[in-house]
């Protein structure tokens, strides 16, 4: 039971007790509790519980706890997406590289190199790019943000970040 419990009390004992404290985190009066459960408890009854038995500082701060293992776990997720779109980009820029490599010494030799060898270079360009784009949106980069600090320095603003 969050916060107290009295077996006297009828909102400690009342089924509905996690929606009643819910209704009370978010701003319900007592009255309005009290019409809401329809008369069933008395405004005293109601009253009584959250003075003597609930404890906002104490539940505040288990949702605050909970919240930050969320938000770290979300943030592991993060850095672990990150990661693999890292490595995704690593082999494709190797497999790009090769490539290039290949079609150069074809070009250099003044022969047409093979059409799956040009396909295979656009192919890996354009899946660097994606990844690239699908990394900064992990990141929260976007490139109306790049854009604003470029006009930002063209219209002669202090980036806000430097000191």
């Amino acid at each position: 039971m969050p916060a107290g419990y009295s077996s006297r009390c009828k909102i400690c004992n009342h089924p509905r007790r996690a929606a009643i404290e819910q209704w009370h985190l978010d701003g319900a009066s007592f009255r309005e509790i009290q019409r809401r459960l329809e008369g069933t408890v008395s405004f005293a009854a109601v009253r009584n519980h959250f003075v003597e038995h609930f404890n906002v500082r104490e539940e505040a701060f288990l949702q605050w706890e909970a919240s930050q293992q969320q938000l770290e776990q979300a943030g592991a997720k993060r850095v672990s997406d990150i990661q693999l779109i890292d490595q995704v980009i690593e082999r494709s820029a190797k497999l790009n590289a090769a490539a290039a490599s290949r079609i150069q010494e074809y070009m250099e030799r003044n022969e047409k190199p093979p059409k799956a060898l040009v396909d295979l270079y656009g192919v890996t360009a354009a899946e660097l790019r994606q990844h690239a784009k699908a990394k900064q949106e992990l990141l929260g980069e976007t490139p109306a943000d790049d854009l604003a600090e470029v006009l930002m320095r063209l219209v002669g603003e202090d980036d806000p970040a430097d000191p």
